[in-house]
């Protein structure tokens, strides 16, 4: 029986960041899904767990990774890598959650009239008030 979790093939493809590297600060929680691919070409489920900035202003991930289902997690800061890592596709409910609501739409006031006719009323264009044919 060999131990999977030792097997360096099962370890994640993207690249180790280190700890020394972190800036103070600069950790922004997260809590998502996500497969990155393993050394061995497989991709496996991984749980992200958090966003930082390196010294190198290049960007790491904390990942939470399952080398099986035998097997508990492992988890480390690994280099963000797009091509080594898939997350699913967001979900509408995910899009509005993350953003404010949307505010109504107002008309804008220079199209509420038909096209060719003004929208000023009560008054001519000279300002006044036409006077009463005589």
């Amino acid at each position: 029986m060999t131990c999977v979790f030792a097997d360096p093939s099962r370890e994640p493809a993207l690249e180790r960041a280190m700890p020394a590297d972190a800036v103070p600060g600069s950790t922004i929680p997260e809590d998502s899904e996500a497969e990155i691919l393993l050394r061995d070409g497989t991709w496996a489920w991984a749980q992200v767990i958090g966003q930082r900035k390196d010294r190198h202003d290049r960007w790491c991930v904390g990942i939470r990774w399952y080398a099986s289902p035998a097997v508990g997690g492992r988890e480390g800061w690994s280099l963000y890598a797009p091509r080594l890592t898939r997350r699913p596709p967001l979900t509408r409910a995910a899009v509005s959650a993350g953003r404010p609501a949307a505010t109504p739409p107002y008309p804008d006031p220079s199209r509420t009239a038909a096209p060719g006719r003004s929208t000023r009323r009560g008054r001519t264009q000279l300002g006044r008030t036409p006077a009463p044919p005589t």
